[in-house]
């Protein structure tokens, strides 16, 4: 604080989604010539929502003596995770068969589909050869097994 009266400081991030910030305080009272840190921590959340990618933000302060905002800008990098869950509906059929995808992680993900048994008695065939699921997404895949 560079004036000459207690100054509040009010403290907010702009730009990430609220559940990802913890502060340690939200607001600052500080006397003539005093100094504060304020702890930020940024957590993205493990759930498909939490898209992989880039996040600009920024720190905006505001007085409440003055009413001035001081603004800082940075980004925040979430890595791509995988989580996949994959079933075959009905278990036992004759020869008709729907898989079903489910991408829970939160990058795109592209799966590639084939079929095997272990005395390579059967053909397999996918309605597609390849499924692409946005995070969170799930598809459906129709397969047919023949002798």
């Amino acid at each position: 604080n560079r004036g000459r009266v207690v100054d509040g400081l009010d403290l907010a991030i702009d730009g990430l989604p609220p559940e990802w910030i913890r502060m340690s305080s939200v607001r600052v009272l500080l006397p003539p010539g005093e100094q504060a840190e304020v702890t930020i921590v940024i957590q993205p959340l493990r759930r498909s929502e939490s898209r992989a990618g880039d996040y600009p933000f920024s720190v905006v302060v505001t007085s409440s003596e003055t009413g001035r905002e001081v603004i800082t800008s940075g980004q925040v990098t979430v890595l791509p995770f995988e989580g996949t869950e994959i079933a075959l509906k009905p278990v036992r059929s004759r020869r008709d068969f729907q898989l079903i995808a489910a991408n829970h992680g939160n990058a795109i993900a592209t799966y590639a589909l084939a079929g095997k048994d272990d005395e390579e008695t059967f053909l397999y065939e996918f309605e597609a050869p390849a499924i692409n699921l946005e995070p969170g997404a799930e598809g459906i895949v129709r397969l047919r097994v023949r002798p």
